[in-house]
């Protein structure tokens, strides 16, 4: 069975405070996992990374065995996270927030979203 994701010696600083330090784990193709930690432990900061909304400072991540998953939107559209906490720019309206979404995903609808 192939690997949905694959993390290999992933490493993430923020100044002189490592985050991260050499975080390696598989996770097969089918298969439900939970990551549990305490406050701080990294996991956001892992998905964060994995997901390539902040940078790496070294270490390779696969999601689908791709590598850089900004480079291919259908990779990015088959993904599905939800963190503890959304920040959205309070200054837009839930119409404006549509437009800017539909812009991100490809398969973004209307329907979906008012649902």
């Amino acid at each position: 069975m192939s690997n949905l994701l694959e993390i290999e010696n992933l490493s993430k600083s923020f100044g002189n405070k490592v985050v991260l330090r050499d975080v390696s784990f598989n996770v097969p193709s089918g298969s439900i996992v939970g990551f549990i930690g305490d406050n701080g432990a990294g996991k956001s900061t892992t998905f964060k990374t994995v997901l390539e909304l902040i940078s790496k400072d070294s270490g390779t991540v696969k999601i689908f065995g791709e590598e850089n998953i900004n480079k291919d939107i259908k990779i990015k559209e088959k993904i599905g996270v939800v963190f503890d906490a959304m920040n959205l720019p309070a200054h837009l309206t839930i119409k404006q927030l549509h437009k800017v979404f539909e812009k991100m995903f490809e398969s973004w609808t209307k329907i979906i979203f008012i649902d």
